[in-house]
């Protein structure tokens, strides 16, 4: 799953403050997100080898558990865990858990519009805005982040994703600003791309399905006509630098399926 934001800003005049560093929260000393930094190896030995492995757009491998209540995708680079997204519900996600409610969140954290920490010889901020900090937040926990997503409707927490600076860095979901060097993942041949493109769509309809089921909607069944239509208007919206249902292009979602053979 890919959710860069716009372009990064060099800033030659970015200073971290010093402030915000001492007053972050510390890491959290139990829960999953123990295991980012460490072996892969250590992983497996706790929740066994994953149902498969896939190609990620960030240079990490995604090894995915795909079960109703443990569902996760794990990022792994050089043999260490540099990610840990979660959307199942038996999975210790302390100090948040999955159905818990924004204003929970809030009571035990300041979430700030603008996270300030430094990679390497690179001082980084990111910039968040209203909308981020209700459905999307990102909390600093020691050396680690923590990204949380909520349902927009019922403010319930859906998935919470814990990563690396690197892989922080490397995602961009923000607005951000740098000095020093902007950290990137090595560019992807025309085959990887495809792969990795293939993996998130497969993802994100498990998660889809996941969150269904748990507000007992009934599940969507995969096709891959339709995943064609979708994926070209997500190509389009690429293009176009626009994110919406309607396309000056190719109309609305009806117009869409109809053009790709599929008649409402």
């Amino acid at each position: 799953m890919t959710e860069n934001s716009k372009k990064p800003s060099a800033e030659e005049d970015l200073q971290l403050d010093i402030q915000e560093e001492i007053e972050k929260p510390e890491r959290p000393e139990e829960g999953i997100s123990t295991y980012i930094g460490k072996s892969v190896q250590q992983f497996f030995d706790y929740y066994g080898n994953p149902d498969r492995t896939e190609l990620s757009y960030y240079g990490y491998t995604s090894l995915v558990y795909n079960s109703e209540n443990t569902y996760m995708i794990v990022g792994e680079k050089d043999g260490t865990v540099s990610s840990i997204s979660v959307a199942g519900t038996e999975i210790n996600i302390f100090p948040f858990h999955i159905g818990e409610n924004l204003e929970s969140v809030y009571k035990k954290y300041t979430m700030r519009p603008e996270i300030e920490f430094t990679y390497g010889d690179g001082v980084y901020r990111f910039e968040l805005f209203e909308s981020d900090l209700n459905i999307r937040p990102l909390l600093q926990l020691g050396d680690i982040f923590a990204q949380l997503y909520f349902d927009n409707f019922t403010g319930e927490l859906l998935f919470v994703r814990f990563l690396d600076k690197e892989s922080v860095l490397l995602h961009r979901p923000y607005d951000l600003t740098y000095r020093g060097t902007l950290v990137e993942s090595d560019l992807l041949t025309e085959e990887q791309w495809d792969l990795a493109d293939r993996a998130s769509e497969k993802q994100i309809f498990e998660l889809t399905n996941l969150i269904r089921k748990r507000y007992s909607i009934s599940t969507v069944h995969w096709d891959e006509d339709v995943r064609v239509v979708a994926y070209e208007h997500s190509k389009d919206m690429y293009e176009t630098e626009t994110f919406s249902h309607v396309s000056k292009r190719t109309g609305d979602l009806s117009d869409r399926l109809r053009s790709g053979g599929h008649f409402l």
